[in-house]
């Protein structure tokens, strides 16, 4: 990409100690795996020093054959689990205010977790995968005498109810908090409750206010936001009949999930704006003077806080590397320094910083099979892009 095709300002690789050639050994390794048919498309954004000085996109914008509009870094995507990062900042907001501790049982703001179960999950568990709490589906085999608790909140709803909590708890822990980790996706669908209920607004507005629009990421949002943005439906990235549902019915009129909050994954962006939010906790809390969080609570929240065994996904019980948030789990597939935090979507999408080497890298790339979850895209990208720094 050439500086006349973004709107943002490009510096030179090699004047922030990168070397450029690596840039084309990215591209070539993405459109290999768009050859192949592993991925329909990829995007990517890259920054030392606060400085962008690599974007760039290949293939399709869509998964419909009829659609064959380019991807761009300025395409709107689903971000996933990267969600977690915002949703911990805005918990760690809390935590600065005393509104809340991280030490604190989630129980004090849950008393359908007031029993010998999840009494003694806490905040900190929550954010860290730690608590024991139901896992996210096929992180173990399927168990049909007890479906996860988003299967439960789907029953819960269908039935008529909208006791989501109490529906996704009916199965029991997963293990002993503070014994394993084990990915839970519902922790931050409780975080994200746990908010609404101390500050008496969404979680939703509440991440938006205090993190994206600080953080000047005007084309993110969850989706009462994003729908404002001008020509939507042209920018952002069509992944399955959910979004085109979204778009078509974007206040969400009589769907009962509208009670549960998006905290786990429900977050929108590019490339550019989550730049814009690694850059922010890379300099401790602030971008471009503004003040987002402090930076002693940005030191507690990318610190490892948990090294526990780990059997999601057909693990043998490794331990996991994990900070209050941010994934830490950087094994032989990994290039990045031994301080870097970073978390994934999915497979499709990630969000790297490196404060060592003063580095933040943001990609999106979707494979074809949209329920397809592959190593080779999200590792083998981010060990390329690691490769250039000088």
């Amino acid at each position: 990409m050439t500086p006349s095709e973004t709107p943002y300002t490009l510096y030179s690789p090699e004047s922030l100690g990168y070397d450029a050639s690596r840039l084309e050994v990215l591209r070539r390794f993405l459109q290999g795996q768009i050859d192949k048919k592993t991925l329909l498309g990829a995007s990517y954004a890259l920054s030392r020093e606060g400085k962008l000085f690599a974007a760039g996109a290949l293939g399709r914008h869509s998964f419909r054959a009829e659609d064959n509009r380019p991807l761009a870094p300025e395409t709107i995507f689903s971000i996933a689990s990267v969600t977690k990062l915002f949703t911990a900042v805005a918990v760690f907001k809390l935590v600065e205010d005393g509104l809340c501790r991280l030490d604190e049982a989630m129980k004090l703001y849950f008393p359908e977790m007031d029993n010998e179960e999840f009494g003694a999950v806490t905040i900190a568990q929550a954010l860290s995968h730690t608590g024991g709490l139901p896992v996210d589906p096929w992180v173990y085999p399927p168990d049909e005498n007890n479906p996860g608790p988003w299967e439960r909140i789907e029953k819960e709803f269908k039935g008529g109810g909208r006791d989501w909590i109490a529906a996704a708890l009916a199965g029991g822990r997963a293990s002993e908090p503070g014994t394993r980790w084990e990915y839970a996706s519902i922790g931050f669908a409780l975080l994200g409750e746990m908010i609404r209920r101390i500050t008496g607004a969404r979680a939703e507005t509440y991440i938006e206010e205090h993190v994206l629009i600080p953080c000047g990421m005007s084309d993110s949002g969850f989706q009462d936001a994003i729908k404002k943005i001008p020509n939507i439906a042209g920018r952002m990235f069509i992944r399955d009949e959910e979004i085109e549902k979204m778009l078509k019915n974007p206040d969400k009129k009589g769907d009962p999930w509208d009670v549960v909050p998006g905290t786990g994954g429900g977050l929108f962006s590019t490339v550019f704006d989550l730049l814009k939010f690694g850059n922010m906790l890379m300099n401790g809390g602030r971008l471009e003077g503004r003040r987002v969080l402090g930076r002693k609570a940005v030191e507690k929240m990318t610190s490892l806080h948990a090294a526990l065994p780990n059997f999601c996904w057909g693990g043998d019980g490794t331990p996991r590397r994990y900070g209050l948030g941010p994934d830490m789990h950087f094994g032989d597939a990994f290039l990045d320094s031994p301080d870097s935090f970073y978390h994934e979507g999915w497979g499709r999408c990630g969000l790297h910083i490196d404060p060592r080497e003063k580095f933040v890298s943001a990609y999106f790339a979707p494979c074809v099979d949209p329920n397809a979850w592959d190593p080779v895209p999200v590792y083998s990208t981010q060990a390329i892009i690691c490769s250039g720094l000088i």
